[in-house]
């Protein structure tokens, strides 16, 4: 799964990742590894604003100016 953010908020459930942050003119890629809904939960159930990304392991944080997302055509 691909977030792509520009702030705290996911909905109304903020983000516990210090570095979002909607004025900093960048946006906020997070690449969920495995989109396990209840990691995702348990994601968003964390509410510490300080968790080092480094114990997320599922997660993969960066920020950049601009972002292009090409699907792969998988063979079968």
């Amino acid at each position: 799964m691909i977030l792509v953010l520009n702030g705290r908020f996911l909905g109304t459930q903020e983000i516990p990742i210090a570095n979002l942050q909607p004025d900093d003119g960048k946006l906020d890629v997070l690449i969920v590894k495995n989109s396990n809904l209840a990691f995702f939960r348990e994601l968003l159930s964390l509410n510490d604003p300080d968790t080092k990304l480094a114990y997320l392991n599922e997660i993969m944080y960066l920020q950049t100016d601009s972002l292009y997302i090409k699907q792969r055509n998988q063979k079968k």
